[in-house]
């Protein structure tokens, strides 16, 4: 598996500890910074390796669904917040030979300052097939299925009240193996 050159955000910007599984042990099925909803997808952290099969310094979570049934639901612990933050999010993945929509979706639910739930924002919907199946895109040649892209950012702004929020980022709709390399969310 390659891995492809997906922008960095700066530190001060990411608020999700662990966004790309580098704090989590190879071969668990669980990010430590994540509660996860498995549905049918069995769910693994695995070494990522470049074309030589080199393990390269990074960790992806390996996704193995078994149709359009199939999704994987991760949400973050507390992160928090101020009203009036304006917050961004989205998830970066790999389908290799997977087939399906690769549907992505973030959802920020937001808490008050004693944890208790004001609301959720509309969720941020967006459908990866079409984004791999470009071949206008850089780097479809050589990587196909196997580079990673990211998802549009779903863009939205903390409500009044809030002191936290969480992020859920789903998967759903594939069968096969995809990989997720980044769940990013950051203020702007």
């Amino acid at each position: 598996m390659v891995k492809g050159s997906i922008p960095k955000m700066p530190d001060g910007m990411q608020l999700l500890r662990d966004n790309d599984f580098s704090l989590d042990t190879i071969g668990s099925s669980v990010g430590s910074n994540w509660t996860i909803t498995s549905g049918s997808v069995a769910s693994v952290i695995e070494a990522v390796t470049d074309s030589t099969g080199t393990t390269k310094n990074s960790q992806v979570m390996k996704l193995t669904g078994a149709g359009s049934s199939s999704y994987w639901k991760g949400t973050s612990k507390l992160i928090p917040v101020s009203p009036g933050d304006t917050l961004a999010a989205h998830v970066a993945l790999s389908i290799g030979t997977a087939t399906g929509s690769f549907t992505t979706n973030v959802q920020f639910t937001y808490y008050d300052k004693d944890g208790a739930s004001i609301g959720s924002s509309t969720s941020y919907q967006y459908d990866m097939s079409t984004s791999f199946q470009d071949t206008s895109i850089p780097g479809y040649t050589a990587y196909g299925g196997s580079r990673y892209l990211a998802s549009t950012p779903g863009v939205r702004v903390a409500p009044s009240g809030a002191a936290y929020f969480t992020l859920s980022a789903t998967i759903s709709s594939f069968s096969g193996e995809v990989r997720i390399s980044k769940i990013n969310a950051y203020k702007l």
